[in-house]
């Protein structure tokens, strides 16, 4: 809820009123139409969730909601697919090519991303180091990417 609501404080300062929150797999989603903003307010929305992850990482400064926060900052971070970091990544190339050329270099960047976590995720799992939730949550990057949400 932390970071839905970093979403939706960045969304009103930048001028996208939000127009609910959904479920998805893997969690929570703001909605808001951030196609009606420059690419860099587009991007501030995008990064507003992790931001107060930080915040909150920064407020409780140790124990396990500190790493929480953190982990989970930098994991939207990630260009990965469904994440904010693709977000953050289409709206600054945009700043610098156009749209389509920017959404085919994020996606590229997603797939990419996608694969070096399932590549993590195989190798922990296969080394006895764990890696279930990994593989989890590769999945869930599969349903995101390619199931249409």
């Amino acid at each position: 809820m932390i970071h839905e609501a970093g979403h939706i404080a960045a969304a009103l300062l930048c001028g996208a009123p939000p127009l609910g929150i959904r479920a998805r797999p893997g969690g929570l989603s703001l909605v808001c139409r951030t196609e009606r903003l420059s690419y860099p307010r587009a991007a501030l929305v995008y990064a507003g969730g992790a931001a107060a992850n930080l915040l909150a990482a920064a407020a409780a400064r140790h124990g396990t909601f500190c790493l929480f926060s953190v982990g989970a900052a930098v994991f939207n971070l990630l260009p990965l697919p469904g994440s904010d970091g693709v977000g953050i990544l289409y709206s600054l190339l945009c700043c610098f090519s156009d749209p389509s050329t920017a959404a085919w270099a994020a996606s590229a960047a997603a797939d990419l991303g996608m694969l070096a976590f399932w590549g993590a995720a195989v190798y922990l799992s296969l080394t006895g180091q764990g890696g279930g939730a990994a593989l989890v949550a590769a999945v869930l990057m599969l349903v995101c990417r390619f199931g249409g949400s």
